[in-house]
Formats: structure tokens, C-alpha cells, sequence
């Protein structure tokens, strides 16, 4: 069985894919530095700040994976509001 990681896996982009890869049946899972608000079945969750080197290497030493989507965004998009010229 094909494992996939979804950095991200938690937002709307990455929550998404995560529906279509477990009803294709991948091993997924899902990295993000926030605990999921609605987790998904056959989806192991993994929580990490993947700025943080140490953190990262802690939470994933042991996995391996076939496939790595990075999904991974800024949630703060308070800038874009602040300055209607951006």
C-alpha cells in the first residue's frame, strides 16, 4: 500500500485530498501544527511545527513515506486586509 503525507492536512485544500486518497485507499496521513477540528477515518494525524527542525525529526523519525504533498500555508492573512494596495 501506497503512504502518502499531506502537509497541510488539515485545511480546506488538504482536508479535501485527504477524502479522495483514503477512498482510494493510500495509507495517509496528515501533518499539521494545529489538532485536527474533525479528524477523518483511516487518516493517522501527526502534530508538528515544521519550522522547527528538532520538532519535525522527533515527529516523523520513524515514518517513511512513498509520497509527500506540501500543502502547508500561512493561516494569518490579516496583511491582505490591512493595505487594499497589496
Amino acid at each position: 500500500m501506497i503512504s502518502i503525507l499531506v502537509i497541510g492536512g488539515t485545511g480546506f485544500i488538504g482536508r479535501n485530498l485527504l477524502i479522495e486518497l483514503v477512498k482510494s485507499n493510500f495509507r495517509c496521513y496528515s501533518l499539521s501544527r494545529n489538532p485536527p477540528s474533525n479528524k477523518l477515518k483511516n487518516v493517522i494525524y501527526l502534530q508538528c511545527d515544521i519550522t522547527d527542525p528538532i520538532d519535525i525529526e522527533c515527529s516523523l523519525k520513524s515514518l517513511d513515506f512513498d509520497v509527500v504533498v506540501n500543502l502547508g500555508g500561512n493561516v494569518n492573512h490579516n496583511a491582505f486586509f490591512i493595505d487594499s494596495a497589496l
